[in-house]
């Protein structure tokens, strides 16, 4: 239950030439554009759609000879990187006149970056690339499998419309998308990850939709409903009824799918109760309540964050989460207490003996902490130590013997063995948008396996892996062997 919280395409990239509106053409300076492509791929840039189709283009200079140049598209393959500039002139149709406006479109033709070994989970089943974003990517422990969330209305048959997030499963072996989200008749839903078992066969949601058999609120505003879908016998069995409101969902499912942990906020400031459901008993049971030390009124606030036994719940004092408790559920012992520099926590991990926890997150807005930018770590509970700082997360092995981490200086992804030091990256050098700037964008999320062989990320990048539509983030695997 490892979790933290783009090919042969031809698409057009409107949004990439960002620079004036159409209406301008003669007012602005000259424009310089910048677009990347992968080799092999189907080069079509349209300047069409950044000009508008009303304009008149002039015979372009630098259009190398495997490429063609026509009325402001240009086309074309390279089986080798390269990089070249096209300049060309354009004007308004209406106004014969005026003084034509300066293009300079740059392409650079790059090789995949990421590591031998990566496959592209999320492939449409009608062989097209998938048609919107997915994220929120879960590994089962061993790699069998993992989850995750998604926008794209290709991945499988009757899942339903582009537009709205549904939960899929993908079985590594098989290379198979599976359908997670839907009901206890088969009936598809929009839904969010929440957990997956670590031999991958039971995956937990919430979902909004109405219509589940027996009572429930599911279908208003602020509520959900939380299921367990078990992806062999494909049945779905309900949770627990209403563990979501405004403030968010706070699920954990062990590693051996027996329990499903949750809380239930219980007013409007976030005050919450923390139970634990039984899958073998359809039983679920309150769990002791810690009061805040030196406010023996008021309660701790599970966070979201559990070891994959469940054993160990990561607690606040308050609906900001500057302070943690690290609490044995058993008991409702504090086992230690640490600051951060987290305004709010959003997903980690806890290690099988409390001792480490990953954290990903937003600092606050002022002050100390990191300004409301995104941050992680992975925290030494016991001894106070930083074993990861970075700006984006880290996901933790359950023994807490590997991790999975990036940051915004080395812009990429790495796996790293805890006691020795060794560094695995999952791409040769940090991936590029599709814009062609060299500001490489971070993953989404990511999950690294129990014995450290494998990481599933989500990545926006155009160059990672030929196959994936431009502009949307895509779900990876890396086995990275040895």
């Amino acid at each position: 239950m490892n979790t933290l919280k783009a090919a042969l395409v031809t698409v057009l990239v409107p949004a990439l030439l960002f620079v004036v509106p159409a209406e301008s053409v003669a007012q602005a300076p000259a424009v310089r554009l910048k677009v990347a492509w992968l080799t092999g791929e189907h080069v079509k840039v349209d300047l069409r759609d950044r000009f508008g189709p009303k304009v008149v283009f002039s015979p372009a200079d630098g259009v190398p000879r495997a490429f063609r140049f026509r009325q402001g598209v240009l086309k074309g393959t390279s089986a080798r990187p390269r990089s070249f500039t096209v300049t060309d002139d354009v004007r308004r149709k209406s106004r014969p006149r005026e003084p034509f406006r300066t293009v300079r479109l740059t392409v650079d033709i790059v090789r995949p970056v990421a590591s031998t070994g990566t496959t592209l989970v999320t492939r449409g089943y009608d062989g097209h690339p998938a048609d919107a974003d997915s994220d929120n990517v879960q590994v089962a422990g061993g790699g069998s499998a993992l989850a995750y969330d998604s926008f794209a209305g290709n991945l499988v048959p009757g899942a339903g419309a582009i537009g709205s997030y549904r939960v899929y499963a993908w079985n590594r072996a098989t290379a198979t998308t599976t359908l997670v989200s839907r009901a206890a008749d088969g009936s598809a839903l929009t839904g969010r990850l929440k957990g997956i078992s670590g031999e991958g066969r039971y995956v937990l949601f919430t979902s909004f939709d109405a219509g589940f058999t027996g009572p429930s609120d599911a279908g208003s505003p602020n509520r959900a409903d939380l299921w367990l879908r078990d992806v062999v016998a494909g049945t779905t069995t309900r949770v627990a009824l209403d563990v979501a409101a405004a403030q968010g969902e706070r699920a954990e499912l062990t590693d051996d799918a027996s329990t499903v942990t949750f809380a239930v906020t219980t007013d409007v400031v976030g005050h919450a109760t923390t139970y634990r459901w039984s899958r073998g008993t359809d039983a679920v049971t309150a769990l002791p309540q810690t009061p805040v030390p030196d406010q023996p009124e008021v309660n701790l606030r599970w966070v979201g964050i559990a070891s994959a036994d469940g054993r160990y719940l990561l607690m606040s004092d308050a609906l900001i989460d500057y302070h943690v408790y690290l609490v044995d559920s058993a008991t409702g012992a504090i086992v230690w207490d640490r600051s951060t520099p987290f305004e709010i926590i959003n997903a980690g991990e806890a290690s099988l003996d409390g001792r480490l926890v990953s954290l990903s997150g937003f600092g606050p807005p002022s002050g100390g902490g990191r300004g409301g930018d995104t941050t992680g770590q992975i925290l030494d509970g016991v001894s106070g130590a930083i074993i990861d700082d970075n700006d984006w997360g880290a996901d933790l092995s359950p023994d807490g013997g590997w991790l999975a981490s990036s940051d915004n200086q080395r812009r990429g992804l790495f796996i790293t063995q805890r006691t020795s030091g060794r560094t695995f990256s999952a791409f040769g050098r940090p991936p590029r948008p599709a814009s062609g700037d060299r500001d490489a964008p971070l993953p989404g999320s990511a999950g690294v396996t129990d014995d450290g062989s494998g990481v599933a990320y989500s990545h926006s990048a155009m160059d990672l892996v030929r196959g994936v539509r431009r502009n949307t983030r895509n779900v990876f695997f890396w086995a990275r062997g040895g």
